[in-house]
């Protein structure tokens, strides 16, 4: 049996609640959740070769996904994967809505700037992210698989509400492509500083690159696990969670 642990922020409870109706038909895995809301995971320390929680806060968020557990010991599972935590396409937004380079494309009302500074911003901003620091902590504890899975992309609705501006790129299919494939690059060198894997939601569930189809973000979850307003459009549902983790089944595979 595989026994995985999955570490992450709200954007994991949609696979928690999707593992509830697919786990009896995948005898051959464990999963153990620990889902905390927000940034709180980002607060474990590294005691006796064990990630902790020294609030009882945390402790008892923890254990609320987890079963009980308040603790991730390495030895109790054969892999571990980190959801979200400011590591995903959406924390790069704020600099394509900003800046653009000769190999993206150009922008009559962006700064430009160059091809390599462009890509390094992106690794920087990634590497920057809590899920790289949870791996780097648990890179020194255990040389296990470590995956990476990217915050979902946010819904194509985004493009009408939160990225309006760059809602004219969708004239320009070409600039968004080469917007994700930035990321896509910039998220392999980040996963690759830990020795990670990078899991990157299926290209069926783009509707462009670096939006999701709406029909995901329809019902979308939440850290409490229940279902949240319908003009989130960050948040995906039991449908998307679902398809990640048939993914991630077929990642394990191959590793």
């Amino acid at each position: 049996m595989k026994r995985v642990c999955i570490l992450g922020n709200s954007h994991a409870a949609c696979w928690l609640l999707a593992w509830k109706t697919m786990q009896r038909d995948n005898p051959n895995y464990q999963i153990t959740f620990f889902m905390v809301g927000g940034y709180e995971l980002g607060k474990l320390i590294i005691e006796q070769g064990k990630l902790v929680a020294r609030s009882e806060k945390l402790k008892t968020q923890m254990a609320l996904s987890a079963d009980g557990l308040t603790q991730i010991d390495p030895s109790a599972y054969d892999a571990f994967v980190i959801v979200s935590l400011t590591f995903g396409y959406r924390n790069l937004t704020p600099l394509f809505k900003q800046c653009c380079s000769v190999a993206t494309g150009m922008r009559s009302d962006n700064q430009l700037i160059s091809d390599a500074l462009m890509q390094q911003s992106v690794d920087d901003i990634l590497t920057a992210s809590l899920a790289l620091k949870l791996a780097s902590q648990l890179r020194q504890i255990s040389n296990k698989l470590i995956v990476l899975a990217p915050a979902p992309c946010q819904s194509e609705d985004a493009l009408l509400t939160k990225d309006r501006e760059l809602s004219t790129l969708l004239q320009r299919p070409d600039i968004l492509h080469n917007y994700y494939t930035l990321f896509a690059t910039g998220a392999k060198s980040a996963a690759n500083t830990v020795k990670a894997k990078v899991l990157f939601q299926p290209d069926n569930t783009l509707s462009v690159p670096g939006y999701t189809k709406r029909q995901f973000a329809r019902g979308g979850i939440n850290s409490t696990l229940t279902t949240v307003a319908a003009e989130d459009v960050s948040h995906m549902n039991t449908e998307f969670g679902a398809l990640m983790l048939v993914e991630l089944i077929l990642a394990l595979q191959q590793y």
